[in-house]
């Protein structure tokens, strides 16, 4: 993910109508993508949103040299997977969101 305060996403309704007019079906498409993460977006963007994902991050941290060494037990393990996959599963929706806008802020669908 990049810093947070580089990622302000602000798209006025007249980008909006011009991406669903000049690309139809599939601009709609990608612009219900878009809304339907920016709440998670949002979210991420809040100071308690942001101690979250530090806060998941040095739990990672934590675990992550020895996972390296192979050097976890059965519970760091499950633990370590867990946080991985929230991990992952935030950026992706992050990383959903900022794509599907970036699109409509073009006015591109690649």
């Amino acid at each position: 993910m990049d810093s947070f305060d580089t990622l302000k996403i602000n798209l006025t309704q007249s980008e909006i109508d011009a991406f669903k007019l000049k690309h139809g079906r599939k601009g709609a498409q990608t612009l219900d993508y878009a809304l339907k993460h920016k709440q998670f977006y949002e979210d991420l963007q809040t100071k308690g949103g942001m101690y979250l994902v530090k806060d998941l991050m040095e739990l990672m941290e934590k675990l992550l040299q020895k996972n390296v060494n192979n050097l976890l037990n059965e519970q760091e393990r499950a633990e370590y997977k867990a946080y991985r996959d929230l991990f992952l599963r935030w950026e992706r929706q992050y990383d959903t969101f900022r794509n599907a806008s970036k699109k409509i802020k073009e006015n591109k669908i690649k």
